[in-house]
């Protein structure tokens, strides 16, 4: 295993994760994850380097983090997903993104099953939401439906995309 003695310092990427209610709860918690362990494999790896190179870079272990995780919906609040679990947003209109922040923002759409995906797809709030801000982050992508939710959005097209799901 290659030991890394000094990680550069980078800003802050904002990964917003949307949801809608009946969401698949796994879209959202392995992404989760999977940032989160990014964070603490960091947040070590400062921890351990030897405090003379932190001086000499003049860093701390108090450096921020690389990822914030958002979660956010449409309307706010408990969001439940298809397992009934009820996960907590902050509605998109009450989350504002900066020049500064998109600039460093990634947005992600959790996918579902085809009835949750479908009612989603239709709703015209998260559509002009999606069509407004998409363009503005540095990405956007999905975790598996998701993608539909995207397609309906008008946001792939001639886009080559990927999903699992048929």
């Amino acid at each position: 295993m290659t030991k890394i003695n000094y990680i550069l310092p980078m800003k802050t990427k904002h990964i917003l994760f949307l949801v809608y209610p009946g969401f698949e709860l796994l879209d959202l918690s392995g992404p989760v994850s999977v940032f989160s362990t990014a964070n603490s494999l960091y947040k070590n790896s400062l921890l351990s380097s030897a405090s003379q190179n932190n001086r000499k870079q003049g860093r701390s272990s108090h450096d921020s983090l690389p990822y914030e995780i958002h979660t956010l919906s449409i309307e706010g609040g408990l969001i439940p997903s298809s397992s009934l679990v009820e996960v907590n947003s902050v509605s998109v209109s009450s989350f504002k993104l900066s020049k500064q922040l998109s600039k460093q923002t990634t947005i992600l759409v959790v996918g579902a099953d085809e009835g949750s995906i479908t009612k989603a797809s239709a709703d015209l709030n998260m559509q002009r939401w999606l069509k407004e801000h998409c363009h503005q982050v540095e990405r956007f992508g999905s975790i598996c439906s998701g993608t539909f939710i995207l397609a309906v959005a008008g946001l792939l097209t001639r886009r080559t995309v990927t999903t699992h799901w048929a």
